[in-house]
């Protein structure tokens, strides 16, 4: 058998290695694989940015009411007020901070700082203004009958996975709903 084959190919002396044939079928294949996974993977990521997004504000909320209890505060006096707004850019930013004006990621009263980029707020008409959420000494939302529900939506959004609201009851439960980018619910 090993001479039928040298005579077939003599100039052949155990190469080892793959035909330009057998490398073409193989780009081809991990080319076909590539085009299907890449739209898949983006949409990961889209999805990944929501949630990572949605647990920073969630937890933005919790530290603000912990806080707030920790600190005893009455609800005449609220020291600890999360200041949530929209970037004038693709984001939003958030802070807790131990008073109600308006203050920066800089200053000394801050406790906890957060911007984030391509996750659009959608809470607020008005770029500027600020949404403040204080607790009272027991967790308790204070002024709670004019509270809208927080939006998070990827600015570029196209999936299921890919809006987030957070509705915070008035006892200082926090509920996250997904929605759809048409902002309905999904179950």
């Amino acid at each position: 058998m090993l001479g039928v084959l040298k005579v077939l190919h003599p100039n052949r002396k155990n190469q080892h290695g793959f035909t330009l044939v057998e490398l073409l079928v193989g780009i081809s294949i991990l080319a076909i694989l590539l085009s299907l996974a890449v739209p898949s993977f983006t949409e990961f990521l889209k999805n990944n940015r929501v949630s990572a997004q949605t647990n920073e504000l969630l937890s933005l909320v919790n530290l603000a009411k912990s806080e707030a209890v920790r600190r005893h505060l009455t609800t005449e006096n609220p020291e600890v007020v999360l200041q949530i707004w929209r970037n004038t850019t693709d984001g939003w930013s958030g802070i807790v901070a131990a008073t109600a004006e308006n203050v920066n990621c800089g200053d000394p009263k801050v406790i906890r700082c957060a911007e984030n980029r391509r996750v659009e707020l959608s809470l607020l008409d008005d770029p500027e203004a600020r949404l403040l959420i204080s607790f009272d000494s027991r967790g308790y939302l204070q002024d709670w009958g004019t509270f809208p529900d927080i939006g998070l939506k990827h600015s570029d959004c196209r999936g299921l996975n890919q809006h987030r609201k957070l509705e915070i009851l008035p006892s200082g439960r926090i509920e996250i709903k997904r929605l759809d980018c048409n902002g309905n619910e999904i179950t």
